[in-house]
């Protein structure tokens, strides 16, 4: 709407939100567009193949995040068991001791 107004292209106008907005991916999107109505040429692999390193960008950051919490679990289990531990170990001494 706002480059309909102003009378710029559109995707100038969606570079400059990417840019406002610190979102790289509408400047990306924004270079498809031109080069799809300037050069007339199928943008379509080169928005799949983007699509396609982004959505495993997107996983492996996820993947990095969902590990660091795992491992914080793991040393919480650890941490869990011992706490336990010491609180059985005086009822299981006592009732050893009383049995003999």
């Amino acid at each position: 709407m706002r480059a309909r107004v102003e009378r710029t292209a559109q995707w100038a106008a969606l570079s400059d939100l990417g840019e406002r907005l610190d979102v790289p991916v509408l400047a990306d999107v924004a270079d498809f567009v031109q080069m799809s109505t300037q050069e007339g040429a199928s943008v379509y692999d080169t928005v799949r193949h983007r699509a396609a390193s982004l959505r495993t960008e997107q996983l492996n950051t996820e993947a990095a995040a969902a590990n660091a919490n795992t491992e914080k679990m793991q040393a919480l289990a650890v941490l869990c068991v011992l706490v336990m531990a010491a609180l059985a170990f005086p009822a299981l001494l006592n009732a050893f001791n009383q049995s003999s």
